[in-house]
């Protein structure tokens, strides 16, 4: 457990960076106003120890501006036109070739903390519409750098974490170091190939379906079904096209791309249709759609013949 005084500093460090990234312009004027007392302490021959306070002053301004500038700035994801949609591990090896970029590709976070912070809501929908307990086996679709896994882990029996790109699993390993009850399995483009029958409670998969062609979404629904026990569960969502926040994307999508090539990476929405349709012909039962904005979510659960009646 972190103590009083690393809670204080985490708090510190988070009220810290808000400050500054909403008011970008702050750094550079101290460092603007540390320069110009600097140069009146010089001109009016002040106290040394004033002299030499300025003097620091402007050292760390110029070292907050400087950082606060790189920390902030967003990388400029690759254009990555010789790629098509479906060269998935070639996309994202790509957008991972470092732990920041990673970070970014994934939740649009460059920092760690704000990464873990990212995981709240995602969190709290799997604990509520998948009913995420101390004795499930979980399988994440899509794991990325494990930004679920780390937080769900000590909340269920086992968490293995699939993804098709290296440099993703590669990422989440470092992240996963000392969490004892985990796994990573990388995909090769044929479905959960590797996994066995019947292995998983809850399989789920979010912030992926955006990235995944249609096709692909379908045959992950089935290979789910597969993979899950009689009676598990599994939980999908994607960006709801149908929603105001969800259109309001897509036209946002539609003017920055109506002159240019489509990267392999560019969102696509689904519907609650969408969803549940493959879920009722890939065999589940009592299939449900939720609204949590711009999200759609669907869930599901593989028919148990033991429980059936008669």
């Amino acid at each position: 457990m972190p103590s009083s005084i690393e809670k204080v500093y985490s708090k510190l460090r988070q009220g810290t960076a808000a400050a500054l990234r909403e008011n970008l312009w702050l750094a550079p004027a101290a460092t603007i106003a540390g320069l110009a007392a600097l140069g009146a302490t010089i001109v009016f021959r002040s106290h040394y120890l004033i002299l030499c306070g300025a003097a620091a002053w402007v050292v760390i301004t110029a070292f907050v501006w400087g950082y606060s500038t790189r920390a902030f700035s967003m990388p400029q994801w690759p254009a990555l036109r010789h790629l098509h949609r479906r060269q998935y591990a070639e996309t994202w090896d790509t957008m991972a070739g470092s732990s920041r970029a990673a970070r970014v590709a994934v939740s649009g976070k460059a920092w760690e903390w704000e990464l873990r912070d990212s995981t709240r809501e995602p969190v709290r929908n799997l604990i509520e519409l998948a009913s995420i307990n101390a004795d499930d086996d979980v399988l994440e679709i899509g794991s990325g750098i494990a930004r679920l896994g780390l937080e769900l882990a000590p909340r269920c029996h086992s968490w293995t974490g699939a993804d098709i790109s290296p440099s993703m699993l590669a990422h989440a390993t470092q992240r996963l170091q000392g969490v004892g009850n985990v796994k990573l399995h990388q995909l090769h483009g044929d479905g959960l190939a590797g996994l066995g029958d019947d292995s998983f409670d809850i399989v789920y998969c979010t912030n992926t379906l955006a990235h995944v062609d249609e096709l692909d979404r379908w045959r992950y629904v089935q290979e789910a079904f597969r993979v899950l026990r009689p009676g598990g569960r599994i939980f999908l969502d994607n960006i709801d096209l149908a929603s105001d926040q969800g259109w309001a994307m897509f036209l946002g999508l539609v003017a920055k791309y109506r002159h240019a090539e489509q990267p392999p990476y560019m969102t696509r929405f689904s519907t609650a249709t969408e969803l549940m349709t493959y879920a009722i012909r890939a065999g589940f039962e009592q299939v449900r759609s939720h609204q949590r904005p711009p999200l759609v979510i669907m869930t599901a659960v593989k028919p148990n013949p033991d429980s059936a009646v008669g």
